[in-house]
């Protein structure tokens, strides 16, 4: 009997740093579910970005950062700021893209069905072509002015160009290491 006791205290003295970060996490989530349902998006955006962060495999963030990015993008679209939402639904199918390449799990990617169009139409008010070149070149641009995300999905379109597909994957690359994620492609 004590022998079983000592057990059980050792036992739980070597998982209760485990079962604490698993805690952690779960708060951050549920604090960022409740800046998204307040209309909080930046808050709700740095509260899934840390779990992201831990877990790039984590489904309820990435979910929960592409629907805060999207809901951003809605609004400066109405505001008729087709950059500044451009930048949002850039950011929002980065998260889909990268979680479902690394998960393989495709349903998600239906998300990014509904905001390809919202983002099209951003382009063609901003007047900007959509091909590899001016693609890598957009991506530079929100590297440049730290918008890491967007950045990375503007690299990932400019991979079909020969020209091109090296100088992405670097900046690809950079965007990955700025966010500090690891994302398993």
């Amino acid at each position: 009997m004590i022998k079983k006791l000592i057990t059980l205290a050792i036992i739980s003295v070597f998982l209760t740093p485990f079962v604490t970060a698993k805690t952690a996490d779960n708060s951050t989530l549920v604090k960022a579910e409740k800046y998204y349902r307040a209309n909080k998006f930046e808050q709700a955006i740095n509260e899934y970005n840390k779990t992201i962060t831990k877990d790039t495999a984590n489904k309820q963030a990435v979910q929960g950062i592409s629907n805060s990015y999207k809901q951003l993008g809605d609004i400066c679209y109405k505001e008729k700021e087709f950059m500044r939402a451009a930048n949002y639904y850039r950011s929002a199918m980065f998260y889909i893209a990268m979680y479902s390449a690394q998960t393989k799990d495709y349903e998600i990617l239906q998300i990014t069905s509904e905001l390809y169009p919202s983002y099209n139409n951003c382009m063609k008010n901003l007047g900007i072509k959509l091909n590899a070149e001016s693609h890598y070149y957009m991506g530079e641009l929100l590297f440049s002015i730290n918008e890491y995300a967007a950045a990375g999905f503007e690299y990932s379109k400019s991979f079909g160009s020969k020209k091109f597909k090296e100088r992405a994957a670097i900046g690809l690359g950079n965007v990955f290491k700025t966010l500090k994620t690891d994302y398993k492609l």
